[in-house]
């Protein structure tokens, strides 16, 4: 599968980092390669979001699991493979000790949305 790199993603800016804390619905607008993971080999995911109920926009990185792929911690979808922009989900996110964003779980959903 052929990804770009962020620098392709139009309007990436207007997407926060600062994501949600809890479970919510979104769609996936669009996903492209971040940087390169140094202490893991491989490339982050991001995952570049819109809120279904307020239209707030959030990006999401993603990194790979070795022999599961770009799935959430607690599993759902992988991202890679699994999931194209368009499609719903229902996604629980939480903070880092760090206070970074992290995908806990998503769930794709039919027909939300739309």
């Amino acid at each position: 599968m052929c990804l770009p790199d962020k620098v392709r993603i139009t309007k990436r800016r207007e997407y926060s980092s600062d994501c949600l804390d809890g479970t919510w619905k979104a769609r996936l607008d669009g996903k492209a390669w971040g940087k390169q993971a140094r202490h893991r080999g491989a490339r982050t995911l991001n995952l570049y979001f819109s809120e279904i109920e307020t239209g707030g926009k959030y990006v999401i990185s993603i990194y790979w699991a070795r022999y599961y792929g770009y799935w959430p911690v607690k599993g759902g979808v992988d991202f890679k493979e699994g999931a194209e922009p368009g499609e719903c989900f229902e996604l629980g996110t939480g903070k880092t000790t760090h206070g970074k964003t992290y995908l806990g779980s998503a769930r794709k959903l039919q027909n939300a949305g739309k």
